[in-house]
């Protein structure tokens, strides 16, 4: 009878839980659909497709990522040619598709142990909701594909640490640590959580080879695979991008205003100092409880070193922080219930501002949503505008460029249309960026260098349109629009590149040009 008892309610649970995953899901694309595409996966995704085309860093194009944070996106690009959809949706696919794989490697890790069907639900059902639900319109980007990747590998770790290791299917541990050798290789700095998981693993195990395990090795396998891609592939990166990155990125990145105080940040450290004070009960959840915390120790680190605290670099602590804090609730829920009968006032305090953390935790993370949907809403009538525009007068297997401040609206423009896009960064002309450099004493020699790019690029290209951006960014001092074609008219080659296009009128603050010889 007790056994059957236990059946059912493991059946209700598993049923549950997987409509709720499944609510999760659907309210996911929901959220996607009205928050439009990112831009930063726009831009990669134009980058791995020139990758692919055989053009290499630096010589052909400019891209501070690493290398995987390019290939990570070439998924969505053969998911777009075999299914003949668009590139946003194909891109969409492809994170779901990740996100349903590493939802059912958790959920094998978890049915080899002795897990309630509660529990196993509570585990799910928050890691759901952490990859689904809290990117907001930063769904995609690499710190969440990241957390994507590693999060099966956080969960093998952290049944390590229980003293009873549960033998697990060699080939599962070796696909778990592939993915995470994946993740982990997409930013160099992503490499401090990796040690920090394991050099932790072996100071509470005290054993010293405790690293040798099949998703450790894979892994290494991974990064010793990757470093020698870098030589063999893109020896361009190493070469020339690398230091250039040193000298550049903070300067282009750091904005004023730029504060490591964020909501995002806060909230994370308020969830470690509930991890310290609120009881641990069961072993298992007590073990991932552990591994969460010092992965999202690791990753606020990360974010620190980053020193650019835009939402979507804090993303791998926050999610962390969601699942952790959803196992604090659960576990304090057991005591509270276990104490009900003592009339225990202590418990329920602790339940009680568990509870006030989480809605501070919903309150943050519905903020952020409702900001991206705003900016969203208000950007959406000129960029569908504009997107109108460009599929009316461009042909078929031409391109576009824009010359322009920021990122936006080539990209996201590139994965919506499945036009080519491309952009000069006239950012580094603004005086924002010329005050940085100054500030770092970065010369003019890059900036050279890159226009003389841009130029091949033009003259390879041949774009069918060209926009130019013809109103000034505030947001980046400009008090007049930035004077692209004069700085490019110092070169011959572009004097003679340009004489084939002629203004055919304004869009939505770009003037357009088009190409004469296309009639």
């Amino acid at each position: 009878m007790a056994r059957a008892t236990i059946k059912t309610s493991s059946r209700f649970f598993n049923r549950t839980s997987f409509v709720v995953i499944l609510i999760l899901f659907l309210a996911s694309i929901w959220m996607q659909k009205n928050l439009g595409s990112n831009k930063d996966n726009a831009c990669l995704i134009q980058t791995a497709k020139a990758l692919l085309q055989g053009q290499h860093y630096f010589k052909d194009f400019f891209e501070s990522n690493t290398p995987m944070a390019v290939y990570i996106y070439m998924p969505a690009l053969l998911i777009a040619q075999v299914g003949f959809i668009s590139l946003a949706i194909a891109l969409e696919i492809y994170v779901l598709v990740m996100i349903a794989l590493v939802l059912w490697l958790i959920q094998r890790l978890l049915t080899h142990r002795a897990f309630s069907a509660i529990a196993r639900a509570t585990v799910l059902c928050a890691i759901a909701a952490g990859l689904l639900i809290v990117p907001s319109a930063d769904f995609g980007q690499r710190e969440h594909l990241l957390i994507i990747f590693v999060l099966p590998y956080l969960i093998a770790s952290a049944f390590v640490l229980n003293q009873t290791i549960q033998k697990y299917p060699v080939r599962l541990l070796i696909f778990i640590g592939v993915l995470a050798g994946i993740g982990f290789a997409i930013k160099p700095h992503f490499l401090i959580a990796f040690l920090a998981v394991e050099i932790y693993v072996g100071i509470y195990r005290k054993k010293l080879f405790c690293f040798c395990r099949p998703e450790v090795l894979a892994i290494l396998f991974v990064q010793v695979i990757y470093l020698y891609s870098l030589f063999l592939v893109t020896p361009e990166y190493l070469a020339d991008i690398v230091p250039i990155n040193m000298s550049l990125y903070y300067a282009m990145v750091i904005k004023p205003g730029n504060t490591i105080i964020t909501p995002a940040f806060l909230i994370c450290l308020l969830v470690l100092c509930a991890h310290c004070f609120v009881t641990r009960v069961t072993a298992d959840i007590t073990a991932i409880r552990k591994m969460l915390a010092v992965s999202l120790v690791a990753f606020l680190l990360i974010y620190i070193l980053q020193q650019a605290y835009w939402y979507y670099h804090s993303l791998p602590a926050f999610i962390l922080a969601f699942i952790l804090l959803a196992l604090l609730m659960y576990e304090q829920v057991i005591v509270a219930r276990a104490t009900t009968h003592k009339m225990r006032l202590l418990p329920w305090i602790a339940f009680s501002l568990l509870g006030w953390l989480v809605t501070l935790y919903v309150c943050v993370t519905f903020v952020e949503l409702q900001a991206d949907w705003l900016h969203q809403k208000a950007i959406e009538p000129a960029y569908q505008r504009m997107i109108q525009f460009t599929k009316h007068h461009v042909p078929p297997h031409r391109s576009i460029f824009f010359f322009a401040p920021s990122l936006y609206p080539a990209y996201p423009m590139n994965i919506d249309t499945s036009i080519d896009t491309h952009y000069f960064n006239g950012y580094l002309i603004t005086p924002m960026a010329e005050q940085a450099f100054a500030k770092r004493h970065v010369g003019p020699a890059f900036l050279n260098y890159y226009v003389q790019q841009t130029i091949r690029l033009l003259q390879k290209e041949q774009p069918f349109l060209i926009f130019i951006r013809a109103t000034p960014v505030e947001a980046y001092g400009e008090t007049k629009p930035a004077p692209y074609v004069s700085i490019f008219n110092h070169h011959k080659a572009f004097r003679q590149f340009w004489s084939h296009y002629r203004l055919i009128g304004q869009q939505d603050g770009f003037d357009v040009y088009v190409d004469n010889h296309t009639n």
